[in-house]
Formats: structure tokens, sequence, C-alpha cells
């Protein structure tokens, strides 16, 4: 962890926070799938920003793809008349 050398009241300012413990976040995204709350109401119960709750959704949902399932882009078909 980098030590920037800024304090704030909490003693650390946000990118010298520790990360989240992977339980804290496992329980973020099963409760940002529900969709019971908004991302933005959540994180901030939380105690986190809603990007990095939506970080943490986009990469357990990239973890949960079977190797094999490359997403590629799929080549357009193009019906013009040169």
């Amino acid at each position: 962890m980098r030590d920037c050398g800024s304090t704030t009241t909490e003693g650390a300012c946000s990118s010298c926070r520790k990360p989240y413990p992977p339980e804290s976040r496992c329980r973020a995204v099963a409760l940002a799938r529900q969709g019971h709350k908004s991302t933005v109401a959540l994180a901030k119960d939380l105690g986190t920003s809603r990007s990095c709750l939506q970080n943490w959704v986009a990469q357990a949902a990239a973890e949960e793809k079977p190797a094999g399932d490359a997403t590629r882009p799929r080549a357009r078909s193009s019906s013009r008349v040169a």
C-alpha cells in the first residue's frame, strides 16, 4: 500500500485506504444484483463509492464467465454495394 503523506479526519486519503475484504465485496455484489436499491444508495450504505461497487460487480461477472467464453466483437456484414 502506498503512503501519500496526506491525512484526513479518518487518518488517510482515499487512495491509501486498505482494500475491502473479499467477503465484503462478495456480499456487496450479491446485494447489488438483488436490485432492491440503486447502486448509489447501496454504495452509500456500504461506505464505498458508486464506481467502486460497479467495478466489483463487473469484475465478478468477468470472473464467472467460463474460460472458453471470450466475448469478441462480431464482424459486421456489409450490405453496401461498391
